[in-house]
Parts: C-alpha cells; sequence; structure tokens
C-alpha cells in the first residue's frame, strides 16, 4: 500500500495514571549489544490497586530483566507487568480498523474522488471496502477515520498494575536491560619521523539505535567479555535495527575495576540521541616510546597450531617460501610511557608525517582488551625494501620412521641505505621432540614449537641464516 497521510479525527483518552516528568537516566554500555538502562523519576502512587504507564523505555527492552526500587516512601509492589509494543502506523491502524466505516480518498490527475464504507480487508497492502454502490479495490492516496482504534500506542510503553500503600508522590528508579546500545574503542597512532615515539589518543565509540534518546545521562561503559544465557526463543524486537603533538589533557573516563571487568564513567552528563553515533576521547599521550621491529616467517603456515598429519612421511610439508617480512611497531601499556591503564579491544590506526608535513595512514591492527603493564604488538604491514627467501636444503632419513634431520637456509636482503634487525621466525611443524642440531646464528626458544634466530642485515647487504633440526618418533 503507498505510504497515506492519516487524518485522525479524535483520539481516546487514557484512564491511567503515567510519568509526564523526564527520567534522570544512567546508562552503562557494553560490547556486545547490550546496555543496562537506570531511570529514576517521580510516580504519582494511589492507595490499593492501580494502574501504571511507564513510557519513555527503549523498543529494545528486555522485558524479562525489568527491576523496580522504591527510592522514597513506603514500597510499591508489581502485580503485573505488560509491555505494549503495537506501536501506531498508518498499516496498524487499518489493520486495527477491520469492520468499522472509513473513507478513501484517490487521485487521478488534479481529481479526487472518495469513497466511504465498511473496511473489509487489508491484505496484500490493498484495501477492499464495501460501500453503497459496491466493492472499493484500490490504492487510495489517503484515507480518514473517526476516531482511533483501540489498542494502539504512540511509543513503548511498561503498564504495570500496582499496589500502593498511600497517595502521594513517590521516587522510584527502573532498570532494565535493552539492546541497540553498543560501544567500540579504537586508537590513533602519530608515529614520529625518528620512529621511536607515537602520539598516542584512544577514542570510544558509540552507537544508540535503541529508539529511545537520553538527555544528559550518566554514561558508563563497561569492558570485558560477559557471558550470557542463550536464549530459547530471541528477544521481541519492535526495530530490527585533537591534535597529538599536544600535552595530554586531563582525562574524560574514570576507570575502575567491576569484577572481572574494567568500567569506564565518563567524568560529565552526555545526551545520546536515537540512531546516533557518538565519539568521545577516552585517553591520550603525546610521546609513547615504541620499537619497529621486522619478522620474517618463512614458512608462513598462519594459524598453524599443531603438528601436521603425515609429517615424516611428505618431505615438501612446509617447504614453500613466503617472502615478505612483516613491520611491526611494539610499545608496554606502562605509567612511565604516559599509559598505564586498562586499553579496551579495538582497531589500533597508524599514521606517520610526509615531507609535506601531511599526516599518512600506514597500517591498522587489532587488539584484544590489554591490562595495564602489558606488552602490545602492532602488525603495520610487509616491509618494501627488505625481502626473505627460504629454502629446504637437506631432507634425511636417519632411521626410518623414527629419526629424521631436516636442514634448511635462509636468505635476508636489505635494500634500504641502514641496517635492519631482523627476527626470523621458525615453527618446527613436524613432531614435538626436536633438537636443534646446528645453526648458523644462536636461536631463542620462543614455545615448544617455535624458535627465532636474530639477525642483523646490513645496509644493501645480505644475511644468510642456516640450521638443522632433528625430529626423533
Amino acid at each position: 500500500m503507498k505510504r497515506a497521510a492519516l487524518s485522525i479525527l479524535a483520539l481516546t483518552a487514557a484512564t491511567v495514571f503515567h510519568a509526564t516528568e523526564a527520567p534522570k537516566s544512567m546508562l552503562t554500555i557494553y560490547n556486545q549489544d547490550l546496555a543496562l538502562v537506570r531511570q529514576e523519576r517521580a510516580v504519582t502512587v494511589q492507595p490499593g490497586v492501580f494502574k501504571y504507564l511507564f513510557e519513555d523505555v527503549t523498543t529494545r527492552i528486555d522485558a524479562t530483566s525489568v527491576a523496580l526500587e522504591t527510592l522514597s516512601g513506603p514500597p510499591l509492589r508489581i502485580l503485573e507487568q505488560n509491555y505494549a509494543y503495537d506501536l501506531i502506523s498508518d498499516q496498524k491502524v487499518l489493520e486495527k480498523s477491520l469492520g468499522r466505516t472509513v473513507t478513501f480518498f484517490e487521485k487521478t490527475g488534479d481529481l479526487e474522488k472518495s469513497y466511504t464504507g465498511t473496511l473489509l480487508s487489508v491484505a496484500g497492502n490493498r484495501p477492499v471496502i464495501r460501500t453503497a454502490e459496491g466493492l472499493y479495490i484500490g490504492y487510495p492516496s489517503r484515507y480518514l477515520l473517526d476516531t482511533l482504534p483501540p489498542g494502539l500506542i504512540v511509543k513503548p510503553t511498561l503498564v504495570w498494575l500496582l499496589e500502593g500503600q498511600r497517595a502521594g508522590r513517590q521516587d522510584v528508579a527502573l532498570s532494565y536491560l535493552t539492546g541497540g546500545l553498543s560501544w567500540n574503542s579504537n586508537y590513533v597512532l602519530l608515529l614520529d619521523p625518528s620512529e621511536r615515539n607515537v602520539g598516542f589518543t584512544g577514542w570510544v565509540t558509540i552507537h544508540n539505535q535503541s529508539g529511545l534518546t537520553f538527555e544528559d545521562a550518566t554514561l558508563k561503559l563497561l569492558a570485558g567479555d560477559v557471558n550470557r544465557a542463550e536464549q530459547d526463543e530471541p528477544r521481541r524486537r519492535v526495530y530490527a535495527a585533537a591534535k597529538m603533538e599536544m600535552a595530554a589533557p586531563a582525562p574524560q573516563f574514570e576507570e575502575k575495576s567491576l569484577f572481572e571487568y574494567h568500567l569506564y564513567t565518563l567524568q560529565r552528563p552526555a545526551t545520546l540521541a536515537d540512531n546516533e553515533t557518538k565519539q568521545i576521547e577516552l585517553a591520550s599521550a603525546p610521546a609513547v616510546p615504541v620499537q619497529k621491529t621486522y619478522v620474517y616467517d618463512g614458512a608462513n603456515l598462519g594459524g598453524y597450531g599443531g603438528w601436521y598429519y603425515g609429517a615424516r612421511e611428505n618431505r615438501d610439508l612446509g617447504v614453500p617460501s613466503n617472502k615478505k617480512v612483516s613491520v611491526f611497531l611494539e610499545f608496554d601499556n606502562k605509567e612511565a610511557s604516559g599509559l598505564g591503564i586498562p586499553l579496551p579491544k579495538g582497531v589500533v590506526r597508524v599514521f606517520q608525517k610526509d615531507t609535506d608535513g601531511s599526516a599518512q595512514f600506514i597500517g591498522e591492527d587489532s587488539i584484544d582488551h590489554t591490562p595495564k603493564d602489558e606488552h602490545l604488538r602492532i602488525k603495520l604491514g610487509e616491509a618494501f625494501d627488505v625481502v626473505g627467501e627460504r629454502k629446504q636444503t637437506s631432507f634425511k632419513v636417519v632411521v626410518s620412521g623414527h629419526v629424521y634431520d631436516e636442514s634448511f637456509e635462509i636468505v635476508l636482503r636489505n635494500h634500504k641505505k641502514a641496517p635492519v634487525a631482523v627476527r626470523v621466525a621458525e615453527v618446527l611443524y613436524r613432531w614435538s621432540d626436536w633438537e636443534i642440531r646446528q645453526e648458523s646464528a644462536k636461536h631463542e626458544k620462543v614455545d615448544s614449537q617455535t624458535v627465532v634466530f636474530p639477525v642483523t642485515v646490513p645496509a644493501d647487504g645480505e644475511t644468510k641464516v642456516t640450521y638443522t633440526v632433528r625430529y626423533t618418533w
């Protein structure tokens, strides 16, 4: 049905009590499309049992999570709760007007003709009415009703049956969980020309698609992975739907631990409009010491996390060479570096100024929730002027089915005008019982499957690393 202009001549009046003052809102927003809403407001209480409408709730409210706390006066008791979400729309009005008298207007050019009769159907978005002349089936441009059908509401509402002890106004707090609110963090790093320090700025991005605007709300963000029980049925939804070189200013968020998580409280009220995305600075530091590192993983086994089946028989396993040398920025999340706060998970984007003074994007990576005093490693990309080559030089069967020797040669070439330090990472992927029997550079054991050979590659030169490993089954 074409969207029609709805004319309503009369509205039915509500006979129940409802909140009229804007609530005082407090929000705790989680990473996973979840928020805890707490709204304080004054209500008019009647002695005995009475009905009360709580409007100004989100369209994504989890009605099973609602809690009411009495802040002043004798306790209020909830006898019954209903979540009314059948919002007014032209289609809803027509659906609830079946059997009633309606007037449709059909426009052809500059002429408009009206049809008045009993509404029989709105199926297929094509209304059918019985008029004195017969049946009308068409696509009206607008329609007219004398009254609003019962059972429709303007906005999502909690309808409560309450029991009060005495008449008067009382302060209460309404709390509930809702979808439609989420936040994420992202970080901007500006690498200085020496490539030894970065200007660090962390941002939080808050998304509000809850169907409700929160005016001057107290805002808290919870970082951490909160477990939620699986639902037998989906929760009902009404709608699917600074310059870095400057000294660090006073933080806008206060961070505190909460259970096994971290809570960030904005130190001023904030308004979150519906369908709005808001960014607020989380943290900043003008000069965080960093180290640029090169890593060459010649076998490039990716997400390998165990020993391969058939490793004894397949001599070509892991032999194809990857030539790319990866570039990382590493730094410590310590107070001495200007940080030292828990960093929520998010995307880290790194920039560096060119010779014209314009900041250019040079890479990005993701970090997980990172406690203070932990080490961070950000992959920026692959080096252009540093390349590697890895080849198997020997594969010997010492004792068939039990002992094998394998040898590799790794060549690193540096086309830069300055030497570079490269960490050559080798995953010993054939078996857990291994021994390095020969090596041209001293290795460092990283874990039960990985060794690293730290080497320096001279300017416009190359460096070779050779080693032999024995596997025993």
